[in-house]
């Protein structure tokens, strides 16, 4: 037999590529639009490794002149096929964090939505506001995977403009927000979660190595940073009594450890809307 296409890829790829396109069709219906997140990066991954087979074996049958009319043929197949069976779209580059615009702690992701990626710190509330005036637009902070913060003052300052700047916050599925990345959470006008996400709340821990006194003990009184937190959330709309039940519940674990909260367990203190 000529050397052509169909050893490599007649009967190898195109047999897959048909069983891969309905299985993402189904996931599609099932999770609307194009399926979930991690959907779409296999599709994208698929899409990249087409490309390369498709022009590794174009280049190979160049050389040789060998291609045959039925391998052009499922040539032009499959590249059709692709993009309308997924429904793979060329998403902008800005889509990607790994291609995104970074300001501190925070990516850009569109026009109107970044993320929050990382621990903020002192210099987070500058980020921000740089942020801001290169993408005056922005709406959402989407919160995925975040640790908290290492200076407290900085982070309840940086709440304050999230919330002065009308951005929402959003908990999309499967994330994970804990210690003072609840405070900036709440920062948002409106906020969401999807019912999967988790948020964990400990108790404060300064400079020199000092907790919050234990509400236990009865020496709420005695914290000097009660006053400062009740405030910023009031400030971000929790009620007068829900704003001090919140803080007492944080100061109430230990820092070295965590309280795990659902969405429904968040609600009890601050209004919260469900993302689907």
């Amino acid at each position: 037999m000529p050397l052509s296409l169909r050893p490599a890829w007649q009967t190898s790829f195109v047999p897959v590529l048909p069983c891969y396109v309905k299985w993402r069709s189904a996931r599609a219906g099932r999770f609307g639009n194009l399926g979930s997140r991690q959907d779409k990066e296999t599709d994208a991954r698929v899409i990249a490794g087409l490309t390369f087979f498709l022009g590794r074996a174009l280049s190979r049958a160049w050389s040789y002149r060998r291609m045959t009319m039925r391998a052009a043929c499922l040539l032009a197949a499959t590249l059709a096929l692709a993009p309308a069976g997924l429904g793979v779209q060329a998403a902008p580059m800005i889509e990607s964090p790994h291609h995104a615009t970074r300001f501190g702690p925070f990516v850009v992701l569109s026009a109107e939505r970044a993320r929050l990626v990382g621990v903020t710190d002192s210099e987070s509330p500058a980020a921000f506001l740089a942020m801001i005036a290169a993408y005056p637009r922005l709406a959402t902070l989407e919160l995925v995977d975040c640790p908290g913060t290492r200076d407290d003052i900085a982070n309840l300052r940086l709440g304050r403009l999230i919330r002065r700047h009308g951005l929402a916050t959003i908990a999309p599925a499967g994330a994970s927000i804990r210690s003072g990345a609840v405070d900036i959470f709440l920062a948002g006008a409106p906020r969401r979660a999807a019912p999967d996400a988790r948020f964990a709340v400990h108790s404060w821990l300064s400079a020199d190595g000092r907790e919050a006194p234990s509400p236990s003990r009865g020496a709420m009184a005695d914290d000097p940073a009660r006053a400062a937190y009740v405030r910023y959330y009031r400030d971000m709309g929790l009620g007068e009594v829900q704003a001090g039940a919140f803080y007492a519940l944080t100061v109430s674990v230990p820092n070295r450890q965590m309280l795990h909260l659902g969405p429904r367990d968040l609600a009890r203190f601050a209004s919260l809307s469900p993302l689907s």
